[in-house]
């Protein structure tokens, strides 16, 4: 059975800079999440998390970020957007953006990805304002909505 939903949160719980999305998947995993959603902790997974582009039709993954907005704020662009700041010369130690550039070469078809951004410094606040904006955007009346919009 394939997900609606799929939430990943990577990144270094023991880094301050790099531990949002741990945060983020904390709080996310005192609530239940509605059916058809999944939570996970990628850490720091890298190309190992290439098989949970399967299996779901939406995917977000949750990331620090550093110099994309003000401090504490949020930042959500489209999967394709964070795999275009890769480059050839990054490889590996490019992070998110080379992890959604393979992807987008060996994973077909691709679910629909996001990235949820957490610009540092966050604070108590931001983390739970992230994790609720992933709650309502998982949530099953905004799938419905969603596919109204799209049949109109």
């Amino acid at each position: 059975m394939e997900l609606d939903w799929r939430i990943v949160c990577i990144g270094s719980r023991f880094e301050v800079s790099d531990c949002a999305a741990f945060l983020v998947y904390e709080e996310l995993g005192q609530q239940a999440l509605p059916p058809g959603v999944e939570l996970l902790d990628g850490g720091l997974g890298g190309l190992a998390l290439l098989p949970l582009f399967e299996g779901c039709a939406k995917l977000v993954f949750v990331d620090a970020t550093q110099g994309f907005g003000a401090p504490a704020s949020q930042l959500l662009l489209s999967g394709a957007e964070v795999a275009a700041l890769a480059t050839p010369e990054d490889g590996h130690q490019a992070g998110l953006p080379y992890l959604l550039r393979v992807a987008e070469l060996v994973v077909k078809p691709l679910p629909q990805i996001w990235v949820l951004g957490l610009e540092y410094p966050w604070t108590t606040q931001s983390i739970s304002l992230a994790a609720d904006f992933l709650r309502t955007l998982c949530s099953p009346t905004r799938t419905r909505v969603d596919k109204a919009l799209e049949s109109a």
